[in-house]
């Protein structure tokens, strides 16, 4: 029953999402080949266009996918749906980690496609530029700040990118358990209302949390540009290196998202009232 659950999700949220990613591959098709076959130069509108597109796809996905997710369990759990959901002859967690499977899926797929459009971005820049483009931005970087250069940037990035995705996962979380709190009596009638209230107290918690933890602690891993390998590091090693992969934030978001978990899984089985 598990598995028809996962495959339930994956129908109701694919519809939208599997769209989505037919027009970025589309596009990313479209931008790689359209640049190969014109001679490595990215200089007609139409590639132009599908470059921007491409990247704005990138970032959008993010957003859609959060839309997607809390509208599916919000229809699914506390709407009309609720009580086949609820009915059906399996245990209330065996729901909350299906939602929470799918979820998951999405936006590692988000994450993917964006990184997958990073590169083809930079491959179509480095096309259109050349090489002695791209080593001469090298060039200014390095005079700029010492030891920068476009492989740090990159690093510095991805760094960036990994912690933003488990901020998304722990902000889906926080979706979940506002619009589940949202649903119980007190609060039923502006379900709407005080989901967006719940959603903007828990996340501007979580957010305060997650910045006070990257400035007094400092671990994860040191990007070293003349090796290009990553080692673990930890204290002033680490906040005074140039480019840094933090895993001290990401870890409390993960402990986030179990806590949330839980306690939403706890209001969802107890307190919860459908409509």
């Amino acid at each position: 029953m598990f598995g028809k659950l996962l495959k339930h999700d994956f129908i109701a949220t694919g519809r939208f999402m599997g769209v989505v990613y037919g027009v970025f591959a589309v596009v990313a098709l479209y931008l790689v080949g359209s640049v190969h076959f014109s001679g490595n130069e990215m200089d007609s509108i139409g590639e132009m266009l599908s470059y921007i597109v491409l990247c704005l796809t990138a970032f959008v996905n993010f957003i859609l996918t959060a839309v997607v997710v809390m509208s599916n369990f919000q229809k699914t759990l506390y709407g009309e749906q609720g009580y086949l959901t609820f009915t059906l002859p399996v245990k209330s967690v065996s729901v909350m980690l299906s939602k929470t499977i799918v979820s998951t899926f999405w936006y590692i797929a988000a994450f993917i496609c964006f990184l997958i459009a990073a590169r083809i971005a930079l491959w179509a820049a480095g096309e259109a530029m050349g090489e002695t483009a791209l080593g001469l931005i090298d060039s200014v970087l390095a005079m700029t700040e010492e030891g920068l250069s476009i492989s740090v940037v990159i690093v510095s990035v991805i760094a960036t990118i990994f912690e933003f995705f488990f901020m998304v996962v722990a902000f889906t979380m926080i979706a979940f358990l506002a619009i589940t709190i949202s649903n119980t009596r007190p609060f039923q009638k502006h379900y709407s209302l005080f989901s967006m209230l719940f959603m903007a107290v828990i996340g501007f918690v979580v957010v305060k949390l997650s910045n006070l933890i990257s400035e007094e602690i400092y671990f994860g891993f040191n990007y070293n540009f003349s090796t290009e390998k990553l080692a673990f590091a930890m204290g002033d090693d680490a906040r005074l290196a140039v480019a840094h992969i933090d895993i001290a934030v990401p870890i409390f978001l993960v402990i986030v998202s179990v806590v949330f978990f839980f306690v939403t899984h706890y209001l969802m089985k107890k307190k919860i009232n459908i409509r």
